[in-house]
């Protein structure tokens, strides 16, 4: 079953039974990297290691204002039980430090 909340207004899903999120980020960036390119879109993999959880795949959106890291995709490490506020918060904290 998919689980969908809302933290700063932007969507973080889990599933049940899986450590797979999915989450909106809406993060400005000066330039989109290298990656598989679907419409709009740029799909980049990432291999993040963060405390609770690991980044795995990093989506781009380019729009007529600008370009932004739009979405998210990561895994939670085993045994880890965290919140979607927590989620949300450790992947936004470490991806502003490089963006």
């Amino acid at each position: 079953m998919m689980n969908k909340f809302f933290v700063n207004n932007q969507l973080v899903i889990t599933f049940d039974n899986s450590r797979i999120f999915v989450m909106d980020v809406s993060l400005v960036v000066d330039k989109i990297p290298e990656g598989e390119k679907v419409e709009n879109l740029v799909y980049v993999e990432k291999e993040i290691e963060l405390r609770d959880l690991t980044i795995k795949k990093l989506v781009y959106c380019k729009t007529k204002i600008g370009s932004y890291l739009c979405n998210v995709i990561g895994e939670i490490k085993e045994n880890v039980k965290i919140e979607p506020n927590e989620i949300y918060l450790e992947v936004t904290n470490e991806l502003s430090k490089f963006i």
